[in-house]
C-alpha cells in the first residue's frame, strides 16, 4: 500500500478531521461557512487535473485517480451538507462564494465545475432555488461530464429535486425536451431507466402523455432482447410503481401506447 501514499491521498481525512472539528467545536462562528467553502474550492482545484489526464493516463494510473476521487467525495459531501446546514448562511452568498455567481438566478452555466462536487452542491440546495434556476442547472450539468461522477446521476438528480418544490408548466417543459434529447442518445438501458426514473413522478403529475410515451417506447426498445440485471430491473420497478401510484385505475395505465411492451419487459 506504500506506492499509494502521497501528499493527495492524506487531503480527504484532513478534510474530514477539519470539518468534524469546525462543526463539532465551532458551528456558532460565522467564519467556519467560510472556511469550509474555500476547501470546496481547493477539493475542486485538487481534483480537476486529475479527472482531466484520464485520458492520457496508462491504467494504473487511472485506477489510482478513480480510487483518489472516491475517497475525497465523503468528504465533499459533509462539508455540503455543514454549509447549507448553517442558519446564518445565505444561499446567494454560498453560490458566489463557490463561484457561482451573487444572484441565484444568475446561476453560471459556463463555470467549469467537477461533476461529484456539483451533485453535492445539488443535494444541498434550497428546493426553491432549484426551482427559480432549473434552466441554467441544466447548462451547468451538460457542461460538466468529467470522469469524477455519472452525468445521469446529475440529471437524475435535477429531476427529484424540481419534483420536490415544482415550478411552472413553461420551465417543466423546456427541461424534460432537452432531457429526452439526452437520453434519446443513451443507448445504455441502467442509464436511460436512472434518468427516466428521476422526472417520471413530474410526467405524471403533469399529465404529460407524449413525454411519457416517448419515455415508456426508449425503455421498450433498449430492453428489447436483451438481459436485464438486477440494478435495471430494480429502477424499472420504480418507474412503473409510479405509473400504478398516479393512475386512478389500471384501464388507464393498459391503455397508454407503447405500455403493454413495457409490461412485457417487466
Amino acid at each position: 500500500m506504500g506506492h499509494w501514499v502521497d501528499d493527495l491521498s492524506f487531503l480527504p481525512c484532513l478534510y474530514v478531521i477539519l470539518c468534524y472539528s469546525i462543526s463539532h467545536y465551532f458551528m456558532f462562528l460565522d467564519s467556519v461557512t467560510g472556511y469550509l467553502i474555500t476547501s470546496i474550492r481547493n477539493m475542486s482545484l485538487v481534483m480537476m487535473p486529475i479527472i482531466s489526464s484520464k485520458e492520457a493516463a496508462d491504467d494504473k494510473s487511472c485506477v489510482r485517480n478513480q480510487v483518489l476521487v472516491r475517497l475525497m467525495e465523503p468528504p465533499v459531501e459533509y462539508i455540503m451538507k455543514c454549509v447549507f446546514r448553517d442558519p446564518h448562511q445565505q444561499a446567494s452568498d454560498v453560490l458566489l462564494e463557490l463561484g457561482l455567481g451573487r444572484n441565484p438566478a444568475a446561476l453560471l452555466g459556463k463555470y467549469s465545475y467537477v461533476s461529484v462536487i456539483l451533485h453535492h452542491l445539488l443535494k444541498e440546495l434550497p428546493p426553491e432555488i432549484v426551482a427559480s434556476n432549473a434552466v441554467k442547472i441544466l447548462d451547468l450539468i451538460e457542461g460538466t461530464a468529467d470522469a469524477s461522477f455519472d452525468q445521469c446521476m446529475n440529471f437524475r438528480l435535477l429531476g427529484f429535486r424540481l419534483y420536490e418544490k415544482g415550478c411552472s408548466l413553461e420551465v417543466l417543459n423546456i427541461v424534460l425536451d432537452r432531457i429526452l434529447q439526452v437520453v434519446c442518445q443513451y443507448q445504455d438501458l441502467d442509464a436511460y431507466l436512472k434518468v427516466a426514473d428521476g422526472y417520471a413522478d413530474i410526467i405524471l403529475q403533469n399529465q404529460m402523455k407524449s413525454q411519457l410515451e416517448i419515455l415508456l417506447k426508449g425503455i421498450a426498445d433498449r430492453a428489447c432482447n436483451k438481459w436485464v440485471s438486477d440494478n435495471e430491473m430494480e429502477s424499472l420497478q420504480s418507474v412503473f410503481a409510479k405509473i400504478l401510484a398516479h393512475k386512478k385505475c389500471l384501464k388507464e395505465v393498459l391503455e397508454m401506447v407503447h405500455l403493454l411492451a413495457y409490461v412485457y419487459v417487466l
